[in-house]
This record gives structure tokens, sequence and C-alpha cells, in this order.
């Protein structure tokens, strides 16, 4: 047999082997080398390669071997691996320390080779170091002829074009920057290498001045800056659909968010997930002459910051977002509320149109149940809602809710509260707990009562993550006997060896008493 599987392997084209060999950590494609002479050096033709200095534990001897017989370092490694490499590379990462300006000349020289003879199309470099007197790594890019670099991230180290040493990265169509802390200068000069720029990340970075600077990226579909201390930076991009900004500033800063990164167009944006100071600049100027057009707008993620987002800009960038499809509001403390009812009913004709409605710390007082009341009224098209409430409140009034998914995040979801949510869906006909072993259970049966007594309505239930507990066979049992309109109930185990004999067969029991509706015993998760 071990023959036959051998033979079979060989068989394969080295195409075949080395896409295998790509899902192995490199140290285990490296012990392949052993297997035959064919396999000696098929490992070092991988298409991705990644080096991981964790894996190797010690500069000096780490006791790993490339052939068996010899062991040697890390950058030993790298070398014997990388220079040798003739073919394609798909991918090359590394993560490593550098300790002087040895390695820096080194690294050098592992980042020409892999794009000059092996045309890498993604590097990834997260370097950090010993001593920081030498300043941050500059990647020899100006010595290359760069045109095979699709994506590059960079983390703890920079590039740069200057007069002389001009940097061309013609193909590259992402750019992800961490930890980069560099003059002003630097950031439009790595754009304007990157003229086929389609997403931008900047994350933990900061520039040494204050002074404003303009970037130019046309092609920009993509922006992600968060942790950042950049000071003003006004962005020309035309083509931008996507932004995910965390900022950075002082809630005293009365410029800050979108101020500090100003889009110069934003009519073609769909997504924006950010802190509240981005929509407070936004909203502030949304009824005025000359405020931005979201007329793509479809989704917004409003996170928690420092500012508070007053009630006003948020209707305010409501009535300029006429294709909204999906709000979330991470925190609703981030709001703050009193404002007028025609304020609320002039923002309902722009969330008609809404289909996916996501809150979360949600304190249940009147500001707030105002707020929910008047988007789930003008929410006409409104087909999912997520909130997650904190303990004790009062829940809104779900008049047309005919769905509801329970998901317990911890032990402090109690069925008294489940209760009271369904109390508040009066038309309720679908309910689906996905963590019924998550929920917290009462000994007072009351409190199971109160549950049947508002789902009279009910035609559907799912129950996933059953463990059948005492507790859960309990509300089990009580939904089956007391929710005579019941048509379909679905129990799906959280695994068939946490289940006792006898609660598989209380479970099949209840199959033959209650025939008159489907009750299905699923177990889906291994």
């Amino acid at each position: 047999m071990e023959g036959t599987v051998e033979c079979r392997i060989n068989k394969l084209p080295d195409s075949a082997l080395l896409h295998m060999l790509c899902f192995l950590p490199i140290k285990a494609a490296a012990r392949t080398s052993i297997l035959s002479k064919r396999w000696r050096r098929l490992w070092t033709a991988i298409p991705s390669l990644a080096f991981d200095e964790k894996d190797f534990p010690s500069r000096q001897r780490s006791g790993f071997s490339l052939d068996g017989t010899e062991s040697t370092d890390l950058f030993t490694i790298v070398n014997q691996v990388l220079l040798n490499h003739d073919r394609f590379l798909r991918s090359l990462c590394l993560r490593l320390t550098l300790r002087n300006d040895s390695d820096r000349r080194v690294l050098g020289s592992w980042i020409r080779h892999a794009i000059v003879v092996n045309q890498v199309e993604e590097l990834s470099l997260q370097i950090s170091y010993s001593d920081r007197s030498s300043g941050l790594y500059e990647l020899p890019l100006h010595l290359c002829d760069c045109r095979s670099i699709c994506h590059l991230k960079l983390s703890g180290s920079h590039f740069c074009s200057r007069p002389g040493r001009e940097v061309v990265l013609s193909s590259l169509q992402s750019l992800s920057l961490h930890g980069v802390h560099s003059t002003v200068a630097d950031f439009p000069r790595m754009l304007d290498a990157c003229p086929q720029l389609e997403k931008l990340v900047i994350h933990n970075c900061s520039k040494d001045v204050t002074e404003d600077v303009q970037i130019s990226a046309t092609r920009l579909l993509s922006l992600s800056i968060k942790g950042s201390v950049l000071g003003k930076i006004k962005m020309i991009a035309p083509s931008l659909q996507f932004i995910d900004y965390d900022c950075h500033d002082s809630p005293s800063d009365e410029d800050g968010g979108l101020r500090k990164v100003l889009v110069d167009d934003t009519s073609r944006i769909r997504s924006i997930a950010a802190c509240a100071c981005i929509f407070r600049v936004l909203g502030r100027h949304g009824d005025g002459v000359g405020s931005p057009k979201l007329d793509e707008l479809k989704v917004i993620v409003l996170r928690p910051c420092s500012w508070i987002l007053r009630v006003e800009s948020l209707l305010s960038l409501l009535r300029i977002s006429p294709s909204l499809r999906s709000l979330c509001i991470e925190d609703f403390r981030n709001l703050s509320h009193p404002f007028t009812d025609a304020a609320y009913e002039s923002a309902g004709l722009v969330l008609m149109h809404l289909q996916n409605l996501n809150i979360r710390c949600f304190s249940g007082n009147e500001e707030e149940q105002k707020l929910v009341k008047h988007i789930l009224k003008a929410a006409s098209s409104l087909e999912y809602a997520f909130y997650k409430a904190n303990k004790g409140v009062e829940h809104p009034q779900f008049n047309d809710l005919e769905v509801v998914a329970i998901h317990p995040c911890s032990r402090e979801l109690g069925l008294e509260y489940v209760a009271s949510l369904l109390g508040n869906c009066p038309v309720l006909r679908s309910l689906y707990i996905e963590k019924c072993s998550s929920l917290s259970y009462p000994n007072d049966d009351a409190v199971y009562e109160s549950v049947v007594r508002v789902i009279q309505n009910l035609r559907r239930m799912s129950v996933e993550s059953f463990n059948g507990t005492q507790s859960e066979m309990k509300l089990v049992k009580y939904v089956l006997k007391g929710t005579p309109s019941l048509e379909l109930v679905t129990i799906d185990v959280a695994s068939m060896d946490v289940l006792a004999l006898s609660v598989i067969n209380e479970l099949l029991h209840l199959q033959k008493m209650y025939s008159q509706l489907d009750l299905k015993l699923l177990c889906t998760r291994k």
C-alpha cells in the first residue's frame, strides 16, 4: 500500500507537489527533501515562502537542518532557500528582527533577488529592531524593476521615491503600512509611485511634522486608517468606495475625524465604517450649500470614540444617503439624543430602503426608545434587525416583527430577558435560539410559563447547541405543550457525545407524543 501511495504521488507534476508544499510550515516542507532524489530540492522552488523568526529561537544555532545533517541559523536558511530559488515567487513573507547594518544589507539582497529573479507578486515584511539608532529600514526598491509587485505589506519599514532614486510600482494594487513613523513627504511620495493603487491601509502610523499634505490616488477604491496621527491629509480619490477609519484625536480638537483626512470626492462612496467624529463632520454639513453627496452610500457602521454624535448630525447624514441599506450603531451611548419629533420624521423617506439594522449598547432611555421607534417605523423594507441591550432595559415594541434570532453572548442573558423581548413581538412567527446552552435558566417554573404565554402564534422554532440539560429539556417541553400553533421544531444538538442515552430516548419520545408537528433532531456539529 505504501508503495502504491508513493507511486501515485510521484506521478503528480511538480506544480501540484509545490502547491501542496505551500500549505506546510517551511521546516516541514524542507524535511520532504529526504524522501527521494526528486524531492531533494523540490521544496526550494515553493511559490509561496514565509519565514518567521519565532520558528528559529536562536540566531546562533536553532537545531533546524536543511538536509538533516547540519543545524544552522535563520539568516543562513533564508539565504540557502531564497538565493537558490530561481522560479516564480507568488509571495514572500519575512518576520524578523534587525540587529545591525549587516542584517540590513542581507535583507536588501533578499528583496532584490525576490523582485529581480523571482518576479515576486506579494511582498510582506514585518520588521522589529534591537537598536533603532539607524532609523526605519528603507526598502531598496529604487534599484529594481518592481513591475511584478501587486501587493506590498510593510510593518516597521518603508520606501521612498526621491529625485535620482525614483521608485515605480506600476502594478501595485494594495499597500499596507503598519507602524511607519516618518516625515510628511514620505506618504505622498509613496503613493505617487503607485499609479494603479486600489487599496490603502495605514495603521498605527505617524508623521513628524504638522504641515498639511495632499495625496492623489485616482484609482483608489478602499481606504483604511486606524490608530494613526497624520495631521491634515487631503485625499484626491474620485474612485473611493470604502472608508474604514478610527480617529486618534482628542475630543477637544474641533477639526477631528474627516477634517484630518479630507476626501475630495464622496460621490462614489458605498461603505463607511468609522468613529463618530467623521459622521459628526459629514452630518454637520449635510444640509448646507456644497454639502457632501453620498448617493451611493449603502453601509454605515458607527463606531464608539471620545466624540459624542448629535442625533441631528446622524439624521442629516441619513438625508444625504438615499441609497442606504445597512445601518450599524455600535454604541448608542455615543449619540446625544434630545431633538424634536419633526426632525425624526424628516429622516423617514431615506430610511424606507433600509434592510439591515444593528444597534448595540442600547440603554433603553426615553430618547433611545424614540429614535429606535422612528427608525423601525420609517424602515418599511427592513429585513434584519439586531440590537444588544444593556441588562435590565425596557425593550422597544416590535409590532410587525415576525422573525427573532437570539444569540446569547454570555450567561448574563437569562430566560426572563428572552420572555420580556418576545412579549414585545405580538406577531412573532419564527424563533431561533442560536446558543441554547449559553442561556441562563431560572429555577422558577413561572418564567418558563411566561415564555410560552408570549409565543402563542409561533409556528417555527429552532434550537442550536442543545446539550440536553434538565433546564433545556424543560424549556422544550413547555414550548411543545403550550404552543398549539407550532408546525416545525428543530433541535440541533451540540454533540452526540454530550447527550446521555436517557436524553436521547426522551427526545425520541417527544417526537412520538407530538406527532402532529414536524419535530426534527439534528447533529450538524462534529
